[in-house]
């Protein structure tokens, strides 16, 4: 009985500290900023690959606004008509380059991103099926951490890339 005790609890600081390190909090195997933020965009290339709008919609800022003139509404309308489309969707993520402001309060940071992004019945077979439609782009976030605990998309830019050479750059 004792034993089986021990193991509850030994599970538990594991769990535990399994949550700090992906937090970011804690000594030495902790995740930096950095690494938070590029785990987040990889998880909203994913839940965009699962049509898991819930999950996009969750890292979207209230205070969000682009050169473009979206806000947070308009935004969440366009993640909608995404989704709304048929087919299915495969993200490639190229690159990425990720900086925090560790001097910004609250916590800044900025990502760009080269992705391929296609779409149809053969999405994702690449290179046994050829998708429907596909899209080489280069995207420029803005994030700000809320609350001091949650990565929050404020901004995006997106344009196509001019050769497919850009995206080994």
């Amino acid at each position: 009985m004792r034993s089986r005790k021990t193991l509850i609890v030994l599970a538990l600081l594991v769990i535990t500290a399994a949550v700090l390190m992906l937090r970011g909090v804690g000594g030495p195997g902790a995740l930096t900023e950095e690494q938070q933020v590029a785990l987040l965009l990889e998880a909203m290339a994913r839940a965009a690959e699962d049509r898991d709008v819930k999950l996009m919609r969750a890292h979207l800022s209230r205070d969000y606004k682009d050169e473009r003139g979206r806000n947070h509404e308009a935004m969440n309308q366009l993640i909608t008509l995404h989704y709304l489309r048929k087919g299915k969707i495969s993200v490639y993520l190229a690159s990425r380059e990720v900086e925090v402001d560790h001097a910004a309060d609250p916590l800044k940071a900025r990502a760009k991103l080269r992705a391929v992004i296609t779409r149809g019945a053969a999405a994702g077979k690449l290179p046994g099926g050829m998708p429907e439609s596909g899209d080489a782009l280069t995207f420029d976030v803005g994030l700000v951490k809320e609350g001091g605990s949650k990565w929050m998309l404020t901004s995006a830019v997106w344009r196509g890339l001019r050769s497919p050479q850009e995206l080994l750059e």
